[in-house]
């Protein structure tokens, strides 16, 4: 009899195991604003070549994409009691700044730029460092990685260049209610910072660039 027990026991942990798994599966939505780092991306200079065959430089060039602040989207569903899985999205508006200087005719030095459009949209993992329900602190820390694909559009539409944005981090979330019952059942504030790496094709000098990222998003979860 006790063996029939353990046995009916047993089979009704792999038989309800997954469904109440499926009663604790929650859906995430978080949206925010970010500040996204720029990158200098190097120098390079105008030369010609004079009638002894030697190079003369003309002028010189530094080129950089400044910083921006950015709006983010996330929607993420828990996998386990601290593992998120999340698809993102962000959309931003740099400026690209090209400047010319040490003209050899002494002209004045000349800025010019291009506001363009970036948008990224991947998968991402969030992992809490500390389990939400069974926790009394009021900061729950958290480690976060992502791969997404970005695109960087020029002025009128006439360029677009295309790559693949990898970033991690961390941060905190701050919750502030906890409902057992309703469909809305947490509501929260989250804070990180990342570090992103764009593609070598977003950059005139054809290198990657790392560039620091700073959010604050309010959740919602269901």
């Amino acid at each position: 009899m006790i063996a029939h027990t353990r046995a009916a026991a047993a089979l009704a942990i792999v038989v309800l195991g997954p469904a109440a798994a499926a009663a604790q599966a929650r859906v995430e939505i978080t949206l925010g604003a970010s500040w996204i780092g720029g990158a200098s991306m190097g120098s390079l200079s105008a030369t010609e070549t004079q009638s002894d065959s030697t190079a003369r430089t003309v002028f010189g060039a530094s080129r950089d994409l400044g910083s921006s602040p950015a709006v983010d989207a996330r929607i993420g569903v828990r996998v386990t009691r601290r593992l998120y899985v999340e698809a993102t999205g962000s959309y931003a508006r740099p400026q690209l700044r090209i400047a010319t200087s040490n003209d050899v005719e002494g002209a004045a030095s000349v800025t010019a730029s291009e506001r363009l459009q970036e948008f990224s949209l991947g998968g991402a993992a969030t992992w809490m460092l500390v389990r939400r329900a069974s926790s009394s602190m009021r900061l729950l820390p958290f480690v976060t990685g992502g791969v997404a694909f970005a695109r960087q559009l020029h002025q009128l539409n006439t360029l677009a260049e295309d790559g693949v944005a990898v970033e991690g981090g961390g941060g905190v979330e701050r919750r502030f209610a906890a409902r057992r019952r309703g469909v809305l059942k947490d509501i929260g504030l989250r804070a990180e910072a990342r570090a992103r790496v764009w593609p070598r094709a977003f950059a005139l000098d054809g290198r990657a660039h790392l560039v620091p990222v700073l959010g604050a998003a309010i959740y919602l979860g269901f």
